[in-house]
C-alpha cells in the first residue's frame, strides 16, 4: 500500500503548493528545518526535489522522510513549524506548555508570600 505522500496526486498537488508558496513558506522552512541554512532556502526557491535533496544531505534523512516531511510541512500550511519533529529539535526550539503545570488554574494563592 502506497502511503498519501506518496501517491502520485498528492506528491504533484504538494509540488504545487510549495512552489506557489514558497514566499509564505519559506521563512516557516527556516522555523521547521532549523539546520538548513540561507544558502539552503534560497537555493530551493519552491522546488520540491531541491528541498527533498537537502534535508536528505543535512538531517541524514533517507529520501522517503523527507518527502514525508515535506508533505506534513506543505499541508499544514507551514504550520507545523511550531512543532519539533523529533527529540532533538523539540529541546532546541520547541518551547509549547513551558511553565505550564497540569491542574494549575493561574489564581493567586492568597496563604502564599
Amino acid at each position: 500500500m502506497t502511503s498519501p505522500s506518496t501517491e502520485p496526486s498528492t506528491l504533484e498537488s504538494i509540488r504545487e503548493r510549495l512552489a506557489r508558496e514558497w514566499t509564505h513558506l519559506k521563512a516557516m522552512v527556516r522555523t521547521k528545518f532549523s539546520k538548513l541554512t540561507d544558502d539552503d532556502v534560497a537555493a530551493v526557491n519552491g522546488r520540491y526535489d531541491e528541498l527533498s535533496s537537502r534535508l536528505s544531505k543535512t538531517y541524514g534523512y533517507p529520501q522517503d522522510r523527507s518527502e514525508e516531511e515535506i508533505s506534513r510541512f506543505v499541508s499544514e500550511g507551514g504550520n507545523s513549524a511550531l512543532y519539533a519533529s523529533t527529540p532533538g529539535e523539540a529541546q532546541a526550539g520547541d518551547h509549547r506548555g513551558m511553565g505550564a503545570e497540569v491542574g494549575r488554574d493561574d489564581k493567586p494563592d492568597p496563604n502564599r508570600r
